[in-house]
This record gives structure tokens, C-alpha cells and sequence, in this order.
């Protein structure tokens, strides 16, 4: 497995709590390997991703500004969340609401408690461990193998004339299921580079095979691991390459961990700001006397805050 860490020396003695460190360098890590990818597929002349779990398609969207040949098939099992995007107008993106899986049939998909189903994140086949869930329904699935040949109008005969081509997996622990279901694709010299959320252990899903399986299983069709994003998580992304292209990226795989090595923290942590708002305001109820609460909370409630609004009207 990679191994990946950050150079502690070049961190800022910074007034944050470890917690926030940590996620500020989770959140720069996550920037570096989503422009790594990009140009990843410039260096590599990928002409076709296939993102599979998709939601939102902001990869999808990026890929295709890359060149204007690019084209992308979408894969999203929400039937909530693909209602937004199936008839949307996307141009060179077909998005497919189906589940992929390793075999086709019908599987039970999970929303977790405090998610809404059309804005859903963490919706999965498979149910982490440290999440809860409120709604489940039954969706369709069918395997990447199956899938593939009739959007892209060619007989599985023909898959080896397929363009240059992207894996993108991304769905909340299902991702050996989908890796079991695309052996055709996986197997085909244009099936260049893959992009895969990967846990450690069996840290968030126990039916979800761990980041050594899925890099051992990708190294029987030539799959070598080339960069990672965020160190010392338990999940995280890894970037897959073919063998037979790795001389293409050297320059780019130098200048990644270079980069890598060079995040450190802030001196303070930039949030949204109704965060910092929120906390000026307990700050000025504590010092303020208990007569004037009242009138804060007018005054807040005339910014928009939801809490000041509710206490004002004694809910």
C-alpha cells in the first residue's frame, strides 16, 4: 500500500485544535489529487470517464471541459438524487440511474438519519457501522459489464475499440461489488487509470473489503497504485494507473507528493461564516446582562439566525 504522511517540520505552530489541523490538511489533500486527476487524464488522453456513484456530477462536468471530444456516463442508484440530473442538460454526460453491483438483480439502498434522500451523501447498498438510517428502498442494479456496451451503442465484442477510459468509484462501501461487476472493463488495454474511495481495515463498512484487497485485486489486471489523499485516514482516495503508462506520469507523480509534503496548516481555521457568527454570539450573551437577552436575540433574528428567531418567538 502507499505509504503517505505529511513533513511535520513544515507545519505552523498554529492556534487550532488538532482536530482542525487535520481537517484543513484532510481538505488541501482533496484539492491536490482532484487537480492531479484532472491532468491525469490530459497526459493520459482519456477520453471517456465513467464515474459510478455519481450525485452530483461536478467530476463529470470538469472531465469534459478537459476536451471538447470527453465524454462521460454517470452512474447513480438515489432514484431521488438522479431525478435532478437524468433529463437535466448535460452536454457530452449521460447520467443512468441504476445501482451497480456485482450481479444483476435488486438490492435495498439506506439513507442515514439526518439526511435527506434528494441531497443524500452517504446513501449505500452497504450500512457503515457509525451511521444510523431512517429510510430504505429497493433499487434496481446491474453490472458495469452489462451496462456499458448498449449506452455506449457497440456489442461487448467490440469493447476492446473503446477511447481512452476513467474509473471513478465513489459509493459509500460498494466498491468491490462494482469491481466484481467490471472485469471486462478492468481487463481492456484503454481502461487506463482509476480514481477509488478505499477504506483501512474494515473501519466504516464491515462487508467492504479493505485497501490491500482492492489494490491486490487491481494488480491482476496491471493496476499499480500512484497517489493518495489525506494521511492517516481511515478512508481516503487512491489513484490507480496501468502499468503500462506509469513512465507517462512520473513528472506528475513527483510533483504531487512534492506538493504533498508542503501542506500545513493554517494559522486559523476558515469556515463558513455563520460559525463565527454563531460563536460572537454566545460570546455577547455571556458578557451581556440577562435583561438585555431579549433584545439580542431581536437583533440576531434580523441576520437570519434560526436560533435567535426561535428563542424571540419562546419556541
Amino acid at each position: 500500500m502507499i505509504a503517505a504522511g505529511v513533513c511535520f517540520s513544515n507545519r505552523r505552530l498554529a492556534i487550532l485544535t488538532e482536530q482542525a489541523r487535520w481537517r484543513q490538511i484532510r481538505v488541501e489533500t482533496g484539492k491536490l489529487i482532484d487537480s492531479f486527476i484532472l491532468k491525469a487524464y490530459k497526459k493520459l488522453s482519456v477520453e471517456l470517464l465513467i464515474q459510478c456513484g455519481a450525485n452530483k456530477p461536478t467530476e463529470a462536468l470538469d472531465f469534459c471541459k478537459i476536451n471538447s471530444v470527453n465524454k462521460a456516463i454517470c452512474f447513480e442508484a438515489n432514484p431521488y438524487v438522479a431525478q435532478k440530473y437524468t433529463n437535466a442538460s448535460l452536454k457530452n454526460i449521460n447520467y443512468v440511474n441504476v445501482g451497480l453491483g456485482s450481479a444483476p438483480g435488486k438490492l435495498i439502498f439506506h439513507i442515514p438519519v439526518g439526511n435527506q434522500k434528494e441531497l443524500s451523501l452517504q446513501g449505500s447498498f452497504s450500512p457503515a457501522k457509525h451511521l444510523n438510517y431512517h429510510e430504505s428502498f429497493e433499487v434496481q442494479v446491474d453490472t458495469l459489464d452489462n451496462l456499458l456496451p448498449p449506452l455506449l451503442d457497440i456489442d461487448l465484442a467490440n469493447l476492446d475499440n473503446l477511447a481512452n477510459t476513467a474509473l471513478l468509484i465513489d459509493v459509500e462501501g460498494f466498491s468491490w461489488n462494482v469491481l466484481q461487476g467490471s472485469k471486462k472493463i478492468l481487463g481492456l488495454e484503454s481502461t487506463k487509470i482509476i480514481f477509488i474511495e478505499v477504506q483501512n481495515d474494515n473501519f466504516y463498512w464491515e462487508n467492504e473489503k479493505n485497501a490491500r484487497q482492492i489494490s491486490d485485486f487491481l494488480a491482476d489486471y496491471d493496476f499499480v497504485p500512484i497517489v493518495r489523499d489525506y494521511p492517516t485516514a481511515p478512508l481516503y482516495n487512491i489513484v490507480f494507473v496501468k502499468r503500462t503508462e506509469l513512465d507517462k506520469l512520473t513528472q506528475l507523480i513527483d510533483s504531487y507528493w512534492f506538493d504533498f509534503t508542503q501542506i500545513k496548516p493554517n494559522f486559523f481555521e476558515r469556515r463558513n461564516p455563520k460559525y463565527y457568527f454563531s460563536i460572537g454570539k454566545k460570546l455577547l450573551f455571556i458578557v451581556m446582562p440577562g435583561c438585555f437577552h431579549n433584545y439580542l436575540h431581536k437583533i440576531f433574528a434580523l441576520f437570519g439566525s434560526k436560533s435567535s428567531a426561535s428563542s424571540r418567538n419562546g419556541i
